[in-house]
């Protein structure tokens, strides 16, 4: 493993441990990696990173420069021993011994009869190590990324270690980061968001089995046993020649992503109590549960990833005063070509540069009178050329809007010289959501419903009006059978193929029609309340599957149904906090070697009938694993 080292005025300031598959940001900026807070250094100054042979350094900023014997020059290849600037600081590489965060644990796992629960326990030792599956479109794996120390970054971007082939994602989408004792997801506030359970997030600390997606991407974080397969059914009993090495934690020193309390007797719900768990099943659960935590936390112990603060000394960093004269000749130097320069920046326009450098300056003298003027003009100049650049893009847009609208007419009237008259009306009807009284689209519709009418006198023209009088005849026929039948989604579809049929309705069946579009909507909303009525009895049991695919076809039926909405969402998230305990408990059972019991519980898992919910698939990806 490679490490910098950072040094002012021969000083040491600060040092930092690299990893290959990261990459690494050098400057002032807060959120940088390594912070090196001087004036003179930029906010994202360099990017260190790894070309899969050598580390490189590379210059971000516009204004920022790398200094290597002497010579400015925008990068660097790095080996043991080198030596580059950003002045003031000098900074090394020196190449460390590697390491990692797999590691053998000792738990304690639990020995139990069919009969009984014996207090008697046995040591085995479980290298876990962990890591993040790439899933299909089926949720089956077909990719393992090991985690490790420090900060990952998942992307479009190729100098991610995640790679994400969604086109919406950005360049670097979301970050995993290892703060010693658990592993911490984090948005970087992507136009798409990241989803963990199916549920955008933030911050989230992962739990094993949690599924992230973004767009067509699907992962799974797991803590990974690779001797899985080669551990026996029984643990021997060992107690009493490892009992020595048996890691003994007080619950202050479990970390925080493993604090898992085992269910209690009863679970509250506004629904009323549930059945009672058994009392010998949840201690079972909790001893293991402690076992799993006790282990990992022995993995973490010593394998912590170094917290380096890459803050500059006290004194030696950007200082401010309290008068001008006590500023040193090279501050007073700065602060003059600074003000120059921003000063220059704005008379060109440049507003947004001109106070990048004002900050520069006034962190170095909070009080110059000047500055602080300009600064005021640049913030106002910013938010006029915001306001224009708001005119001028509502401008642009009216024009392009315009521009559509008068094409499409130009087709439209195209079709009317064309002599293809009944196309007219639906050309034309694409201009009502943009321009709903636009006086040549109804002028042009009028002249073609006119020419129709005329063309219409024509033996041929009778003869195809009325077929098509004959087919909306028969249409509304059809439309009033499956509206007495109560058939109210074919009734809707019967009357609107009416409406649409351009035919002389003497007999005004497309008014009928529309009244029996809206008097088929009330009857179908009223089944739809009727729906949601069944399957809140339906939940009230915790029959999930039953009230689920009632308030669906509430749904289905009448889209506008809040309370469906609301409902089936609750049903939804109640069954799937089951569904995720019932297949955390399965992954635990699993990873202890207790492949039974995880069996169990993942058919469990399927007899619940919720096919939709990601454990179901979850569950049974794991049973098809074992019964191939």
């Amino acid at each position: 493993m490679a490490k910098l080292r950072i040094f002012q005025q021969g000083v040491p300031v600060t040092e930092k441990d690299l990893d290959t598959s990261q990459t690494y940001v050098i400057g002032r900026g807060s959120q940088c990696d390594i912070v090196l807070d001087h004036p003179e250094v930029s906010r994202q100054h360099t990017k260190i990173r790894h070309d899969g042979q050598n580390w490189i350094a590379e210059v971000l900023s516009r204004f920022g420069r790398i200094i290597v014997h002497g010579t400015p020059v925008e990068s660097v290849s790095l080996s043991h021993g080198a030596v580059f600037y950003i002045p003031p600081f000098e900074i090394r590489m020196e190449e460390t011994a590697t390491s990692g965060l797999s590691q053998t644990i000792p738990i304690q796992a639990t020995n139990q009869s069919a009969a009984e629960f014996s207090d008697k326990t046995k040591v085995a030792e479980v290298s876990l190590k962990s890591a993040l599956f790439r899933l299909d479109a089926t949720g089956e794996p077909v990719e393992e990324i090991t985690l490790g120390a420090g900060v990952i970054e998942a992307g479009r971007s190729r100098s991610c270690p995640i790679q994400l082939k969604e086109e919406a994602a950005s360049r670097k989408h979301f970050t995993i980061l290892f703060d010693g004792s658990q592993f911490i997801l984090q948005d970087q506030n992507g136009s798409l968001p990241t989803l963990v359970n199916g549920s955008p997030i933030s911050t989230h600390v992962l739990q094993t089995g949690d599924e992230i997606s973004v767009g067509l991407d699907r992962f799974r974080f797991e803590l990974v046993n690779p001797e899985f397969e080669n551990l026996p059914a029984v643990i021997e009993d060992v107690s009493e020649k490892t009992e020595p090495h048996v890691l003994k934690m007080t619950p202050e020193q479990v970390p925080a992503i493993y604090q898992h309390a085992p269910p209690v007797s009863y679970e509250e719900s506004p629904y009323g109590r549930q059945k009672p768990h058994s009392k010998k099943n949840t201690f079972r659960i909790a001893i293991l549960a402690l076992a799993v935590v006790a282990g990992i936390g022995y993995v973490f112990k010593g394998q912590e990833p170094q917290q380096t603060q890459t803050r500059v000394p006290a004194g030696q960093g950007a200082v401010a005063v309290a008068t001008y004269e006590k500023l040193s000749e090279q501050d007073k130097k700065l602060i003059e070509d600074t003000y120059n320069l921003a000063q220059s920046l704005y008379t060109s326009g440049k507003y947004e540069l001109a106070a990048i450098e004002l900050e520069k300056l006034l962190k170095i003298y909070p009080k110059h009178k000047k500055a602080l003027e300009l600064q005021s003009f640049s913030q106002q100049a910013l938010e006029r050329k915001r306001e224009l650049d708001d005119i001028e893009r509502r401008d642009k847009e009216q024009a392009e809007l315009q521009s559509r609208i008068n094409a499409t007419l130009d087709s439209c009237e195209r079709l009317y010289r064309g002599g293809r008259h009944g196309e007219v009306e639906g050309c034309v009807s694409q201009i009502s959501d943009l321009d709903p009284e636009n006086e040549r689209a109804q002028e042009l519709n009028a002249m073609a419903q006119q020419a129709m009418e005329q063309i219409a006198l024509t033996n041929e023209q009778r003869a195809a009006a009325s077929r098509r009088r004959q087919q909306a005849k028969s249409a509304f026929e059809v439309g009033k059978k499956a509206f007495n039948e109560k058939r109210y989604p074919a009734a809707i579809s019967q009357f609107q193929k009416v409406i649409q049929t351009p035919f002389a309705d003497s007999e005004g069946m497309k008014a009928k029609s529309k009244l029996g579009i809206q008097a088929a909507k009330e009857r179908m909303q009223e089944q739809s309340g009727q729906l949601v009525r069944e399957g809140k009895g339906h939940l009230d049991n915790k029959d999930y599957k039953n009230a689920i695919s009632k308030f669906k076809k509430a749904l289905t039926m009448f889209p506008n149904n809040g309370d469906a909405s609301i409902l089936l969402e609750k049903a939804q998230k109640d069954s799937n906090v089951e569904l995720k305990n019932l297949y955390a408990e399965s992954v635990l059972e699993e990873n202890l070697g207790n492949i039974d019991s995880a069996k169990r519980k993942w058919k469990t898992i399927l007899d619940s009938g919720l096919v939709d919910s990601e454990y179901y698939r979850k569950a049974k990806s794991k049973l098809g694993k074992y019964e191939r």
